[in-house]
């Protein structure tokens, strides 16, 4: 009924051979057929960025000298250490609206 095999590496070099045929054999499922057509699809419909696109943008009712004295106004805000805040005393000494309700 089987072949008779006198060795035995010659029997498993030849089964090996018959899983690597059946696996070339099968037609693929239609999960591996659809397999990345989402990614596919989203990547088709993004749209290249125009370098006209990204100038038209841009705000065009500032000059250049309002800009520049906002951020050297920005920029000396940072030499002086602010002064601390004494959080203890928020809400200390006004009164509340509560109070009045009773």
């Amino acid at each position: 009924m089987y072949p008779n095999f006198s060795n035995k590496s010659t029997f498993i070099v030849i089964y090996l051979f018959c899983i690597v045929l059946s696996g070339c054999a099968n037609k693929p499922t239609l999960n591996d057929q659809l397999f990345g057509t989402a990614y596919r699809a989203a990547l088709m419909e993004q749209e290249a960025v125009n370098e006209d696109f990204n100038n038209s943008l841009i705000s065009r009712t500032t000059d250049g000298n309002a800009m520049k004295s906002a951020v050297d106004r920005y920029q000396k805000s940072f030499e002086t250490i602010p002064l601390p805040i004494n959080i203890f005393n928020i809400g200390v000494g006004t009164s509340s609206s509560t109070s009045t309700l009773r």
